[in-house]
């Protein structure tokens, strides 16, 4: 529901209105009063276009016009049901959807006269947040690249990159700070280690942008990860053998009856 309807600016001088009038033996003006509250009543209480248990008697006495429905549905306005009055195409031009329209061609309207009158200070909406975008990004597109020039240490490493910039270059500069930050990890090699891994993952490429928090992603990682101990030496722990069964056997037995082992059994057991 809402609070006004649309009405034509000519409706005064329709054939259809004119017919009602003249039928009624009514001045226009009459008329198109009670044609704007019809139509204002069923803004109201209309389901669709149609209002429900209204009679052609009941809207008489709305409008205080005897006859009036009946001539409305005489040119082909209203619909006498049983279960109400249909207004025809009341949904076309006072629907919800009609008044959206309706609003929306008056705005066009509206931007097409002050564009006329002041074309350099009015724009058209769409056209305008477009205009800005582009201008957004070219403006941060800038000042990447003035930052890039303005940094001439050398290159570390170059690394392949998805859009507009094909390369992503790493500067000593960066790689310094990164040291200051990173101490436990060799910087140098492990952005090495990322852009051998990017190589062999042409699919998960980065925006030369997005590069520097991929690093130190890559960074952070490498800092977490366990790293071996040192300074520890393994302990040199030799295999104990054992003897073979038939020589412990042997042992046992000479043990058993007070004999002396042989020198060369006494080797044997002894590997």
């Amino acid at each position: 529901m809402s609070n006004w309807i649309k009405i034509r600016t000519h409706l005064l001088t329709h054939p259809h209105c004119v017919r009602i009038a003249s039928a009624l033996c009514l001045h226009g003006v009459h008329v198109l009063g009670a044609l704007v509250h019809t139509w204002s009543v069923a803004d109201s209480h209309a389901d669709g276009d149609l209002l429900k248990n209204m009679t052609p008697e009941a809207l008489d006495s709305l409008v205080s016009i005897p006859g009036f429905t009946s001539e409305m549905a005489k040119v082909g306005w209203v619909i006498i049901r049983e279960d109400g009055l249909q207004l025809v195409n009341y949904q076309e031009h006072n629907g919800a959807s009609a008044k959206r329209r309706a609003l929306e061609a008056k705005r066009k309207g509206s931007v097409r006269i002050l564009s006329a009158s002041c074309p350099h200070d009015v724009r058209i909406e769409s056209g305008h947040h477009a205009e800005l975008d582009k201008n957004k990004n070219k403006k941060k597109k800038k000042e990447a690249n003035a930052c890039a020039r303005e940094d001439d240490s050398p290159i570390v490493a170059t690394y392949p990159t998805d859009g507009p910039e094909p390369e992503y270059h790493l500067r000593e500069s960066q790689v310094a700070k990164w040291r200051e930050v990173y101490r436990g990890v060799d910087v140098v090699a492990e952005c090495h280690k990322a852009g051998a891994w990017i190589e062999a993952n042409p699919g998960n490429r980065k925006t030369a942008q997005g590069m520097p928090r991929f690093l130190v992603n890559w960074l952070a990682r490498a800092t977490n990860q366990p790293k071996p101990s040192q300074g520890q030496p393994r302990p040199n722990i030799q295999p104990v053998r054992q003897p073979t069964p038939r020589v412990s056997e042997l042992i046992a037995r000479a043990a058993a009856n007070g004999m002396h082992m042989p020198e060369g059994l006494e080797d044997r057991s002894h590997g």
